[in-house]
Formats: C-alpha cells, structure tokens, sequence
C-alpha cells in the first residue's frame, strides 16, 4: 500500500523563534477491499437498526382503501403495503445518514471502519473529518443514488452508482486512494495507526 505525506497546519510563533520544519504525518491508505469489507458491515448494522425501529414504531395495521369506480361501479382495493414500504425507505435513509454522518463526522471512523481498522482524516490537515466533510462523503456514496431512486425509468438502478463510487478510489493513480467520495469532501481513508513525525 502506498505511502502519502500530508503537512499539518503549521502553528504561529513568536517574532524571536526561529521557523523550524513543519510537522508532517505520514499515513498508510486503506485498499479498497479493506474499505468495502468495513462498508458491508456498516450495511449489516444499519439493517439491523432500521429493522428495530421499523418493529418498535411501526403501525401494527394499515386501514384496507377501496376505490370505487364512479361509472362501473367495480370496487378496488388499492395496495395497502405501499404505505408500510414508503416508510421503511424512508426509516432505512434516515438511519443511514445519521449512522454515518454521526460517525465519521466525530470519530473519523464507523463501528465498521473501526473492525477493519481504518479510519477518515481531513486530507489537508490529518484532522478529524467534522461534519461538513462527513455530510459531503454521505451525498455522493449515499445521498445523490437515494434521490435517484425516486426517479422513473433509472430508479431501479440507482444503488450501482454506490458501487461505482464505493469502486472509484481504484481509478486514482496518485496513490491516494481518493474516490469520487474523498475527493469532493477533501479527505482520505487511512489504516487506523499512522506513524507522526517530524522531516528535517
């Protein structure tokens, strides 16, 4: 796995000090199969959350509608899981954006991150992500391919762009490992422990 060197913010010294060599940190990125195996079990996670609230919250019965045609006269019953199914979508997002947002934004790192040991820095500083750079990974990996979904003819085959970009870091030939996700938000997935120094 490649190396990357990123140099931290340099802090302000008194007009007598002498300038002195930047801190740097210098990181391990994490390959994609270590990324993805950490994301599937983010994904096992957030089913098994949803399913609890789904079983908590959700209405023990949904009222039978008939449709009643006003010329024929010929009754219809219209489909009373749609109601039951618009909601789990809605419950299955909305945990997912808390989930992750939540997590990278103030650990750097999901439960999943966490059991594959790695984890998301600020690329120009090496510090935690904090929230803007977590809500702009969620909108490309998750947020633009859900507001897909809805659309008519593509919705069906929205989820393959979360594929796509869960893919793209391969097709960064800097060695950063940057997806589509990473370079949008300006951060990278690193193994868990880098190594901090000083260059002289």
């Amino acid at each position: 796995m490649a190396s990357v060197t990123r140099s931290a913010p340099v802090p302000r010294r008194p007009p007598t000090q002498t300038a002195q060599t930047p801190p740097t940190i210098t990181v391990v990125v994490a390959s994609v199969p270590r990324r993805l195996l950490g994301g599937v079990i983010d994904a096992v996670l957030i089913l098994v959350i949803t399913g609890f609230l789904w079983s908590r919250f959700a209405p023990a019965s949904v009222p039978v509608q008939i449709r009643i045609d006003a010329t024929t006269g010929e009754r219809s019953v219209i489909d009373a899981h749609a109601f039951s199914l618009d909601w789990l979508a809605i419950i299955s997002v909305a945990v997912a954006a808390v989930y992750v947002i939540t997590f990278i934004a103030l650990a750097g790192r999901t439960p999943g991150g966490w059991a594959v040991g790695i984890r998301c820095i600020r690329a120009a500083t090496g510090a935690r992500p904090g929230w803007s750079v977590s809500a702009k990974r969620w909108l490309v990996m998750l947020g633009i391919p859900t507001a897909l979904g809805v659309v008519p003819v593509i919705g069906p085959w929205a989820w393959l762009l979360t594929i796509v970009v869960a893919l793209s870091p391969l097709a960064d030939r800097s060695g950063a490992m940057q997806g589509w996700q990473d370079r949008f938000a300006g951060d990278l997935v690193i193994l868990d422990r880098p190594q901090a120094g000083r260059t002289d």
